[in-house]
């Protein structure tokens, strides 16, 4: 099951025309397309029965979807979705009641999960454990060349098989008891009516293997057992059905201990472990004969073809002397017409039990409900949300915002690859910045706020205000025809004040480049500083965005901050990219990681490499847009020494500036006198654009933050949002 597929028929049904899971798809897909009547009766049931089956699982979250892929009915607890398969509406064999009866043996499903999804989960692990334990014994004994994988897959369907048939009878117990629509009357006869066309008319289910013939046997007798007559098996398995433990029959136990009592749901973990230590070990003794019996077909199989080998070989040699014609009689398997080699070439009878999906068996049918390995997964998964779901709800308040909180930061991390070195070092930093982010914050409120300009304007031609001389002379007629209506309300003659927003020039883009000396000189404290910096750029200017977005309707602007991260020493490194096609979420994580990259181990001090990159990337096309005020571009740079080419370093700060980049450097740290000339002298602005700036911080280190912060508010308090 997707969370439980009602799909009572898989196993037992014969092809009776009802088509493939692919052909239900097609039927689907025609009456989704074309809008057919199956498409209007999918709609009118789900609204017909929508509140129903939401009342019956206790949850008014529940959807119920038409679906052309489903062939089945299935259920996704964690998108509180039902899919109903257009193609059961597309067939005329359903009726409504029988497609109602299908939707609530989903949701009894999940019902029941959530009762208890860790016993759920420990029965997984159970049905794992039992199938190596039983694939290891079985290889013990016959040492062919079957692989332990396949072995033990087929032992785990096949108790997978056991535990979805009692489940089935359970869930399906739940919705008889519960509906009483279903538990009587005509309601009852549609549930008969439902396994009838599922494939469970039929009484005889000896073709089936042993085992099988046991759980489709109970299934069938439950479900039609009050109209139709009592299946029909093998007597091992009416030996096994009627052998007592602890004074009762399995059909006793089901009946007694494994249902739901008036409606009233029994624990799972209680269910399973009467179904683990009463009914699977008989269900096994069984199977271990399905298998022996399997083997000795196989080798009656082997023996008989052996036997018609030899007699081809003889036919061969009589045809040399006869002519061919004694060769052609044997060809066909000694009989003359072909049955029996027909039969061998298949490795037995067509509904042979083929239980490691060997090609030389007859084909192993699926089971009553999908079982794969893929499968279970997302229903392990589901059973997972439900178990901390129940854990959530048993939270007060604060410990359920703490738990989420963690939950939501370690599924970030995990998705986008930070450790927990980087998210411990990003989580101190931002602590310690906090109080001037939200400086900051206060500052682009401010921003934005005096950005929002509005002026009284007056507005022509409305319904209701001062009347216009000039309109009501122009639309006379229009009058006279209102008055003679006796409804003046129509006329568009009026005058009215109102506000106006007004339209400025705008930035679209603001792009924030900030390098770091990453030199050797570049001790602890100074990175400390340099990283709070970084980091107070980084996260201020995503707040910015925020608040942004939250004003866009108001102040219509497109403007978006970017930031970007070098580090450098006698090279450089980009360790954040600008995010303008990023998603939040890995602007968010580059952030995180650009924290840790900032350290002081790169060399030397060459910071004219990062400028001159800089400076190659600005395209033409910025170049004019900065000039018409489009784009803003500015170049923050943190440094504790002399460049290693300060000449260098000079001339692409100049060449920047006369861009019109505005670039400003921050020197920190205990630095000699001519380390501090030589930083005045590179960061001194020619000319007077404004456009270059040297702060010098010194010893004073922890003020670098707050001076990047000034220095970022002073490069946009003239732009008008």
């Amino acid at each position: 099951m997707n969370g439980g597929n009602f799909r009572p028929n898989i196993e037992m049904a014969e092809n009776d025309g009802d088509g493939s899971r692919e052909q239900n798809a097609q039927i689907g897909a025609v009456a989704l397309k074309t809008e057919a009547p199956e498409k209007t009766k999918a709609d009118l049931f789900l609204r017909r029965h929508g509140r129903e089956l939401a009342l019956f699982s206790k949850d008014s979250k529940l959807t119920f979807v038409p679906s052309i892929s489903a062939d089945t009915f299935a259920f996704y607890p964690k998108e509180f979705k039902v899919e109903t398969p257009l193609s059961w509406f597309a067939n005329e064999k359903y009726n409504d009641d029988e497609l109602n009866f299908a939707n609530h043996h989903e949701i009894a499903h999940f019902i029941d999960m959530k009762k208890n999804p860790e016993a759920y989960l420990e029965n997984f692990k159970h049905m794992e454990q039992k199938a190596e334990e039983l694939a290891k014994g079985y290889l013990a004994k016959h040492p062919d060349k079957t692989s332990l994988d396949a072995v033990k897959k087929f032992y785990y369907g096949e108790l997978h098989s056991l535990y979805n048939v009692l489940d089935d009878i359970y869930v399906n117990n739940l919705v008889l008891q519960r509906n009483k629509f279903f538990g009587s009357g005509d309601g009852r006869d549609d549930v008969v009516t439902l396994y009838e066309k599922a494939g469970f008319e039929k009484a005889d289910q000896t073709k089936q293997p042993l085992h099988r013939q046991m759980i489709y046997s109970l299934l069938r007798d439950e479900m039609l057992g009050r109209t139709h007559s009592k299946s029909i098996v093998d007597e091992r398995v009416e030996g096994i059905l009627g052998k007592k433990k602890l004074g009762k029959t399995v059909r006793e136990i089901i009946d007694k201990e494994l249902k739901p009592r008036q409606g009233i749901l029994v624990d799972p973990a209680e269910r399973y472990k009467k179904i683990q230590v009463l009914i699977e070990p008989e269900y096994l003794k069984l199977l271990e004969a399905s298998l022996d019996e399997q083997r000795e077909k196989e080798k009656q199989n082997e023996e008989q073809q052996g036997e018609q080998e030899e007699q081809r070989n003889q036919g061969e040699q009589g045809e040399n002397r006869n002519g061919g014609q004694q060769g052609e009689q044997s060809e066909n398997g000694g009989s003359g017409d072909g049955q029996q080699g027909e039969q061998s070439e298949n490795g037995g009878s067509g509904d042979e039990f083929n239980p490691f999906n060997d090609k030389k068996g007859g084909q192993k049918q699926p089971d009553i409900l999908d079982h794969g390995e893929n499968n279970d997964q997302v229903v392990k998964d589901i059973l997972e949300g439900l178990k901390e779901a129940d854990k959530i709800d048993k939270m007060s308040p604060e410990e359920r915002e703490k738990y989420l909180s963690e939950k939501r930061t370690r599924e970030f991390d995990e998705q986008h690859g930070i450790t927990q070195k980087e998210r411990a070092e990003n989580d101190r930093i931002k602590t310690e910045i906090t109080k001037a982010r939200k400086e900051m914050r206060k500052f682009w409120q401010r921003l934005i706020g005096k950005s929002i300009e509005y002026r009284q304007t007056r507005i022509r031609e409305q319904r209701k205000g001062k009347l216009n001389v000039g309109s009501y002379i122009r639309k006379y007629p229009e009058a006279i025809e209102a008055e003679r209506k006796g409804d003046l309300r129509s006329l568009e003659v009026y005058d009215r004040n109102g506000l106006e927003r007004l339209i400025v020039d705008q930035p679209e883009t603001i792009d924030v480049t900030l390098l770091v000396d990453c030199s050797g000189s570049m001790d602890y404290s100074k990175v400390e500083a340099a990283k709070r910096a970084a980091a107070l750029l980084m996260y201020s200017i995503k707040d910015f965005n925020d608040e942004l977005e939250r004003t866009r309707r108001e102040t219509r602007s497109k403007l978006r901050a970017n930031t970007e991260v070098l580090v450098f020493g006698s090279n450089f490194a980009e360790v954040k990219q600008f995010d303008k096609k990023s998603s939040y979420d890995n602007n968010d994580a580059a952030i995180i990681k650009s924290i840790s990259e900032i350290n002081g181990d790169r060399g030397g001090t060459n910071d004219a490499v990062p400028l001159g990159d800089i400076l190659s990337r600005l395209t033409s096309d910025e170049r004019a847009k900065i000039q018409q005020g489009k784009l803003k571009k500015i170049v923050f740079e943190i440094t504790d020494g002399e460049p290693n080419n300060p000449e260098l370093t000079s001339e692409w700060l100049n060449e920047l500036a006369k861009a019109g980049v505005i670039v400003v450097g921050f020197q920190i740290g205990n630095v000699s006198e001519d380390e501090r000339n030589t930083f005045r002298k590179i960061w001194a602005s020619d000319g007077g654009d404004g456009n270059k700036q040297g702060i010098f911080i010194g010893t004073e280190i922890d003020k670098l933050p707050g001076s990047l912060m000034r220095a970022l508010a002073d490069s946009l308090n003239d732009i008008v949002i």
